[in-house]
């Protein structure tokens, strides 16, 4: 998560920065330690991006160099081929 916080308050808003011990602005959450996603409501939205100085715009997914997951791996230098399928050999 990138600069996650806690929201309370039902007549008035609040973010909270969390987790409070840290100065970290992104923390690793696992699938087993997550309960809730969901998406804000247009006050806790807005709110969020005042308190962390961002836009909508700082949220939108920003397209980036294809990665490979195995290091061991290469991709032909021309371009992506998606056809492609990574070969796996135990040792």
């Amino acid at each position: 998560m990138k600069k996650p916080h806690l929201v309370s308050g039902k007549q008035k808003l609040s973010l909270q920065k969390w987790p409070d011990y840290t100065e970290d602005e992104h923390v690793l959450i696992t699938s087993d330690n997550l309960l809730t996603v969901c998406e804000p409501s247009p006050a806790v939205r807005a709110a969020y991006l005042k308190k962390v100085g961002m836009t909508e715009e700082d949220l939108k997914p920003k397209e980036g160099p294809k990665v490979l997951l195995d290091e061991d791996e290469s991709v032909p230098d021309d371009e992506w081929i998606d056809d492609y399928s990574p070969t796996y050999s135990e040792s």
